[in-house]
């Protein structure tokens, strides 16, 4: 019966800590509401842009389908959409920051501005790009394929790329992962 007593005073305690945070919760709530209406956007798309603001662990894939480079557009999504430096994404891209660099003045000088969609159909984790065994579009095909199980035709479309190109990034990424693992 002690045990029991136990858990009734942590469920307790937990109703009146979420009593106390009632009020500052609906305030949240209530500045939700109004950048809604405001901004014309839905609460989804605020929790979005909350989590984007904190935490730049995912990026889109279809950040992939530009006219740039696929590590060009990871620059450049990373310096322009979630305000990082170019020193911050060459440390989280494993890159020489010289390299980041360059890529970047490269970058724009193709295409000043990338198109992002509000939400993305296949959001990637930022952290799989750290690794150098991978070219950057092996390592989203890949996610995209073994992670995600998304059809060779839904990655090709996600990122506007030949289907041909797709494939032969996965053939690539499973042959250099196939060596690795036997040695």
């Amino acid at each position: 019966m002690k045990p029991e007593n136990h858990e009734q005073g942590k469920a307790r305690t937990f109703f009146e800590i979420f009593a106390e945070e009632q009020k500052e919760i609906e305030d949240i709530r209530k500045r939700v509401n109004q950048l809604c209406a405001r901004q014309g956007i839905e609460d989804a798309d605020v929790l979005y842009l909350v989590r984007k603001s904190r935490d730049y662990s995912y990026v889109p894939a279809e950040i992939f389908s530009q006219r740039l480079s696929p590590l060009e557009a990871l620059t450049v999504f990373l310096r322009d959409n979630m305000g990082l430096g170019l020193s911050e994404i060459a440390r989280r891209l494993s890159r020489d920051q010289r390299t980041v660099w360059t890529t970047y003045r490269n970058a724009m000088s193709k295409q000043k501005k990338l198109f992002i969609p509000k939400r993305s159909r296949a959001p990637i984790p930022l952290g799989i790009f750290r690794g150098r065994k991978l070219s950057i579009l092996e390592t989203a095909a890949f996610y995209l394929k073994r992670k995600r199980g998304m059809r060779l035709t839904e990655i090709s479309r996600l990122m506007k790329k030949d289907t041909s190109t797709v494939w032969t990034a996965l053939s690539r990424a499973e042959k250099k992962l196939d060596r690795e693992d036997r040695r």
